[in-house]
């Protein structure tokens, strides 16, 4: 459009390429088996349900997400997708990684002995707590992830879709 790609054309070819990319899946195996409907294969089709969903929040780049409507979810589709600020989709994709090197949840870590929690907050690390136990620690990090999950979503009630924030409200790490 006037020598210019649009945002839906380039937010199309990149949710192909996650898909469909060999180099993708070996860089993020978490999009290996990843498909897209056979509806959204035409780019018009995709054009029309983005144009009715895409949603700006100054500051922020908002993100097509295939798996906040449903966890774990391979399949690009109307009914799985939804926009998200990026501030949220990767606050979400981190929760559950872990960390090879020592092989703990990202986020604890052992020190003096004890397991230390911390939490990345707006790019930069908070502080949670020390514990005996890797189940205490666990327990005390999922909470703290929970919470400022919940602060983001308030501030971004405004714009993001009722259903995308019943999902995050109820999310669990």
């Amino acid at each position: 459009e006037n020598g210019h790609r649009k945002k839906s054309y380039t937010t199309w070819l990149g949710m192909l390429h996650r898909c469909y990319s060999k180099k993708q899946a070996e860089r993020n195996p978490s999009y290996v088996g990843c498909r897209v409907c056979d509806e959204w294969l035409c780019y018009e089709t995709f054009e029309k349900w983005y144009n009715e969903n895409y949603y700006e929040v100054q500051g922020e780049v908002v993100c097509l997400d295939k798996d906040i409507l449903v966890r774990n979810n391979k399949i690009y589709s109307p009914n799985t997708c939804v926009f998200i600020p990026n501030s949220i989709n990767v606050f979400i994709s981190k929760g559950n990684l872990i960390n090879k090197s020592s092989n703990l949840p990202i986020g604890i870590y052992i020190q003096n002995g004890k397991y230390a929690v911390q939490i990345s907050k707006h790019n930069k690390s908070c502080w949670v707590g020390c514990y005996d136990t890797l189940e205490e620690a666990i327990c005390s990090h999922q909470k703290a992830k929970l919470e400022h999950l919940r602060i983001l979503i308030n501030k971004y009630k405004e714009y993001i879709p009722n259903k995308a924030y019943d999902s995050l409200y109820n999310w669990e790490f």
